[in-house]
C-alpha cells in the first residue's frame, strides 16, 4: 500500500471515528437535558469535554504507525470539520462563535492522542 494512501485513511478513520463519539455523546446528553433538571451553566463544559473526548478517541483508535501528531491533528480538524458541516445542514451555514477555536483545538487533541499512540509501548 502506497504510505500517502495509508496516511490519509487512517486521519479520514480517525475523523469519522470522531464525529460518531462526538454524535452520541451530543445525543445521550440531550437525553439527560430532557429528563433530568442541569444547569445551563453546564451545558457548554460538558459539550466541550463531548468535543475533546472524541476527538482524542478518533485519533487514538486511528493512528498507527510513525507521523503520530500530524494524522492526529490532521483527524482531529477534519473531524471538527466534518462534525460542523454536517451540524449546519440542520441549522444554517452560519459561521458558529468558536468555530476557528474548536477546529485548532480539535488539531492540537488529535495530535496529542497521535503522539500518545505512536510512543505506547506494549506491555
Amino acid at each position: 500500500m502506497d504510505k500517502s494512501k495509508g496516511f490519509f485513511k487512517q486521519s479520514i478513520m480517525g475523523s469519522l471515528i470522531s464525529v460518531i463519539f462526538l454524535f452520541v455523546g451530543i445525543l445521550i446528553f440531550a437525553l439527560i437535558l430532557k429528563f433530568t433538571p442541569v444547569s445551563e451553566k453546564a451545558i457548554y463544559p460538558v459539550n466541550q469535554f463531548i468535543k475533546i473526548f472524541a476527538v482524542f478517541i478518533g485519533s487514538l483508535v486511528s493512528v498507527k504507525g510513525d507521523k503520530g501528531f500530524i494524522k492526529g491533528m490532521l483527524s482531529g480538524a477534519m473531524g471538527m470539520l466534518l462534525a460542523y458541516l454536517i451540524l449546519s445542514l440542520f441549522s444554517g451555514f452560519a459561521l458558529l462563535k468558536g468555530f476557528i477555536i474548536d477546529l485548532v483545538f480539535s488539531a492540537v487533541i488529535g495530535g496529542i492522542a497521535g503522539v500518545i499512540k505512536v510512543n505506547a509501548k506494549a506491555k
